[in-house]
């Protein structure tokens, strides 16, 4: 991020979007979910020479509309809250004027620590999404969300380290226009170390992160719409234990390695 910036920072609030033609414009998602006592917000770093008018607009389940207008001047970032008191809490971030990029950041009441990840650029038919484990003291939910004026159809496959679970409940889920949807998957393939997801849209786009929840803190994973020969990881040597996740989505074995570099 550009500019010193905090949870808890207001940036300059406006009033509608006015749209200048020629200006840029764009469109960030981000599936945070969020529960009883959440919180979450939006962290928006502009590194332009002009600035960026936005619209932050979080919906759940009932579809629970909230409409944030704010601007962020040029080199500096800012945080903005939104409401996260459902668990398929979304909110999408449209910009104009100025490009910007999102990432969100989640807080639990009495735990350590938040999570953070990018918000998503684009919305698409399939996502795997890592990083899950139910085992003993652990939850694991998706966070499936629609943010388009058209329903989508989705399904859902568990992928573990020796079975595939493709429950029925969760094949043919449908998410109403401009809503989402939280996905527990404890009750679907409970006591697994490492859990992915993979979700395909059968009709329509969507985007796809995960949440994880355990007594000490919080952890969430925003969804790959790809897979990739390779990824980097930064921030990976942080305080703590470091667990690595590898799905491989299609039917062969695939070798691999993975490298760790330090600062020197």
């Amino acid at each position: 991020l550009v500019g010193p910036a905090q949870p808890g920072q207001e940036p300059a609030v406006g009033g509608a979007v006015e749209v200048v033609p020629g200006d840029v414009s764009g469109t960030w998602f981000c599936p945070h979910g969020g529960g009883e006592g959440w919180r979450a917000w939006i962290a928006v770093a502009n590194p332009s020479d002009r600035t960026a008018t936005l619209q932050v607009t979080t919906v759940g389940t009932a579809g629970g509309r909230v409409e944030t207008p704010a601007e962020v001047r040029p080199m500096t970032a800012a945080y903005i809250e939104v409401p996260a008191d459902q668990p398929p809490a979304s909110s999408t971030v449209e910009f104009f004027g100025a490009p910007v990029g999102a990432g969100m950041v989640l807080s639990l009441p009495d735990r350590d620590g938040v999570a953070a990840d990018p918000c998503a650029a684009d919305a698409a038919r399939e996502w795997l999404v890592p990083g899950g484990t139910t085992i003993r003291g652990q939850q694991a939910r998706l966070v499936i969300m629609n943010p388009f004026s058209i329903g989508a159809t989705v399904e859902v496959s568990l992928v573990a380290s020796r079975r595939i679970v493709r429950p029925g409940a969760l094949r043919g889920l449908v998410l109403p226009p401009r809503r989402s949807a939280s996905v527990g998957l404890n009750r679907f393939a409970l006591g697994e170390a490492a859990l992915t997801a993979s979700v395909r849209a059968t009709l329509g786009r969507v985007v796809t992160g995960a949440v994880g929840i355990s007594t000490e803190g919080v952890r969430s994973a925003i969804g790959a719409s790809a897979p990739a020969r390779a990824w980097v990881l930064p921030g990976t040597a942080d305080d703590g234990q470091t667990d690595l996740q590898v799905m491989v989505p299609g039917r062969q074995e695939v070798p691999f390695r993975v490298r760790a570099q330090h600062a020197d």
